[in-house]
């Protein structure tokens, strides 16, 4: 998964949070990737216990992982999230 919102963990407006993930479906589109809107979520301890941090994400289908970093890196992420089949 990956998303262009809140580049280096700034927390930017909603329109400028949106406007970054079109320009990273442009990429993926570019690269010819298959991708999927979804949700991401993670606690968020630095504003409260019981806050959770939701962002608009894509989860990408057949890519390597060094283009998702290199994706990642571009969209000012400092993390992508992988899933992995069971070996």
């Amino acid at each position: 998964m990956i998303t262009a919102w809140n580049p280096a963990s700034v927390q930017v407006e909603l329109s400028i949070n949106e406007s970054k993930n079109r320009e990273l479906v442009a990429a993926l589109d570019n690269l010819h990737l298959v991708h999927h809107e979804t949700l991401g979520e993670c606690a968020d301890a630095m504003h409260s216990a019981d806050a959770i941090e939701r962002e608009e994400s894509l989860a990408v289908e057949g890519t390597t992982r060094a283009i998702a970093v290199a994706l990642g890196q571009q969209f000012g992420q400092y993390a992508i999230f992988e899933i992995t089949p069971e070996e």
